[in-house]
């Protein structure tokens, strides 16, 4: 079953979330300020976040590894309605809660949850809005292009797009937070998969490199106070902890190429991963401070910033957890109930329409 699918990806897009759950608990909690937090605690909680910080680099590479194919790309308008689909109805279920339970309502909660483009209240799924009309354009220029040509862009998006980035800014990619990076990052991932990058490298290689990188930004942004900010090339070894850091770039991608070739043969395991994968973007989207259910376990997971290091670690993980699970459940649930009242298939004849020849 699902024979086309790559379950390995299915099950990175599921990591991704679990650290983009403890990126934003770190954020939430204060443990990242030194002036709140002090000593072990302040390393610790850097260190999550180091380790943590590639899952959106992961998540468009991954969007343009599985864009790529052999054939005539297609845009397919339904895959976006439906993500669209998903914000309205987890705010619809927000707010329909809030209103039972006579919790405060924030004035502009309607447009936060059916206009999300408008008000920017999820920046990635703005940003790849963008990026998702583009696809099709990207990977058929893939497709036409040498294998040659395809590793001197990749190369090139490593020179230019993180290491002269990183060090001055002038391409205008909002260190990460944009439209530009995502698509940026997207043809590095459409590239990965055409020309089989690195094939030969071990499973045990790309941990180590991993490993590496994580362990050389933590270092590098820990002790950037002694480096010189003056000299242009320096910046690469401050901005360690940035989406555009040439670290979280080859992290990224490192996961990827560990990830895709992941090989899974269990059936049982198989639904596990699709499942996970399809509810990634659930978790996205339910990790936010207006949500019953992410402001309910962040409560009760909380630590301080004087908590011990043991007990925010442990909090940090079973938050995570248990979040990531909870909504694996829930948005089981919601796509049972959009199958059956037709959504799916109502989006899919959008697509044959518009692709029809």
């Amino acid at each position: 079953m699902f024979e086309n699918r790559n379950y390995g990806i299915d099950i990175l897009k599921a990591i991704c979330m679990f650290y983009v759950v403890i990126l934003h608990a770190l954020g939430r909690w204060g443990l990242l300020d030194p002036a709140i937090t002090g000593g072990q605690q302040y390393y610790a909680a850097w260190f999550l976040e180091t380790l943590a910080f590639c899952a959106v680099d992961c998540f468009a590479l991954i969007t343009g590894y599985l864009s790529y194919r052999d054939g005539v790309s297609k845009l397919k308008l339904g895959n976006i309605i439906l993500l669209w689909l998903e914000i309205v109805f987890y705010g619809a279920l927000n707010i329909s809660i809030k209103k039972i339970f006579g919790l405060s309502i924030q004035e502009n909660e309607l447009r936060l949850s059916f206009c999300p483009i408008l008000s920017n209240a999820y920046w990635y799924f703005t940003a790849y809005l963008g990026l998702y009309l583009f696809i099709p354009i990207i990977m058929n220029g893939l497709r036409i292009i040498s294998d040659r040509h395809s590793k001197v862009i990749l190369a090139g998006i490593i020179l230019i797009f993180t290491i002269m980035e990183t060090c001055t800014g002038n391409f205008n990619t909002a260190s990460g937070y944009s439209f530009v990076w995502l698509l940026i990052l997207c043809i590095g991932g459409g590239i990965i998969k055409k020309i089989d990058l690195f094939p030969k490298v071990s499973s045990n290689a790309k941990i180590f490199i991993i490993l590496s990188c994580c362990i050389l930004s933590y270092c590098l942004k820990m002790n950037s106070g002694i480096l010189r900010s003056d000299i242009i090339l320096s910046k690469v070894f401050i901005n360690t902890v940035e989406y555009i850091s040439p670290f979280m770039f080859i992290t990224a991608v490192s996961y990827l190429l560990l990830f895709s070739k992941l090989a899974i043969k269990s059936e049982k395991l198989k639904r596990m991963a699709k499942g996970m994968g399809e509810g990634a973007f659930a978790v996205f989207v339910l990790n936010n401070p207006r949500f019953v259910y992410d402001s309910f376990l962040h409560s009760i997971f909380e630590v301080s910033p004087v908590s011990s290091v043991l007990k925010i670690v442990i909090s940090l993980t079973l938050c995570a957890i248990v979040f990531v699970l909870g909504t694996f459940v829930m948005d089981y649930a919601r796509r049972k109930l959009f199958y059956y009242i037709g959504i799916n298939r109502l989006l899919c004849r959008l697509d044959l329409l518009l692709n029809e020849q």
